[in-house]
């Protein structure tokens, strides 16, 4: 399992959330990079995208989440999440049968696309599971369909971990921003300067929402933002809510465990 650990932030079986109807919440923190799969294990995924309401029982990949995606879980009393890592769609490489670019056009996107009929039948499989067996069947599922394919991001993020940035990726490979560009288009379908502002955004919003904390000259610090109307105003702009909303705003992550610990937990199988 040590091969996949890298590319799994973790693994949350949910079951019978607080969530009715007519309450609509964001299917992840936020509008952001990290892809998310899924795997209904009672009931039926809702979800509203570009004021269409898609009903199916199938596996789901978000990739490429947006404020226009809402998902109503008052009709899926269990499910599991697999939470990819924050490396974009490049956290998918190894395990996807369609190019990156495409799926990037494509954020929402039923699981057997990608996994084939294999993810069906896990899925039946898992729904009859008790739910302290599902994570271990879900890693040795990913750990079968891993390819070698390690990805350039993926291996960029584990050389500098939070010292991640695009100046570190030039000095350290000597690569042109042209070189560079091209493999992160081939990899998560956007350039470098749209991937370290949605990084930056996804880090600082779950970082908002986690906290509660409404002193935004701190988001400003600590993300790099030029001033607090450059933080309210990228906040607004990718999740349709300025951080004083959001932090009222009902939505997945509030619903969630200490994903702190489940990423201990999981990354230790």
């Amino acid at each position: 399992m040590e091969r996949i650990s890298k590319y799994i932030e973790y693994i949350w079986i949910g079951e019978n959330l607080p969530i009715q109807k007519p309450h609509s919440s964001n299917l992840t923190s936020y509008p952001g990079i990290t892809p998310e799969l899924l795997v209904p294990l009672d009931g039926n995924i809702e979800y509203q995208y570009k004021n269409e309401i898609i009903r199916s029982s199938k596996s789901v990949l978000f990739s490429f989440l947006h404020d226009k995606i809402h998902n109503d879980f008052s009709l899926l009393p269990r499910f599991a999440i697999i939470s990819f890592k924050s490396n974009a769609i490049a956290g998918l490489l190894p395990f996807l049968s369609v190019k990156p670019a495409d799926l990037i056009k494509n954020p929402i996107i039923e699981a057997d696309l990608i996994f084939g009929d294999e993810i069906n039948r896990l899925q039946k499989f898992l729904s009859i599971l008790p739910s302290d067996e599902i994570p271990d069947e879900i890693l040795g599922f990913l750990n079968q369909s891993f390819s070698p394919d390690y990805g350039f991001i993926a291996e960029q993020m584990d050389e500098w971990g939070d010292d991640f940035s695009l100046g570190n990726i030039r000095k350290h490979t000597k690569y042109s921003y042209s070189t560079i560009e091209r493999r992160f288009k081939a990899e998560t379908g956007i350039n470098p300067k749209q991937y370290f502002i949605l990084r930056r955004f996804k880090n600082a919003v779950a970082s908002l929402v986690a906290s509660n904390n409404t002193n935004w000259m701190d988001y400003v610090v600590k993300y790099g933002y030029f001033d607090q109307s450059h933080f309210i105003k990228e906040v607004k702009r990718y999740s349709g809510l300025t951080p004083s909303q959001v932090l009222v705003e009902k939505n997945l992550l509030t619903y969630r465990p200490d994903t702190n610990f489940m990423t201990r937990f999981y990354n230790e199988i």
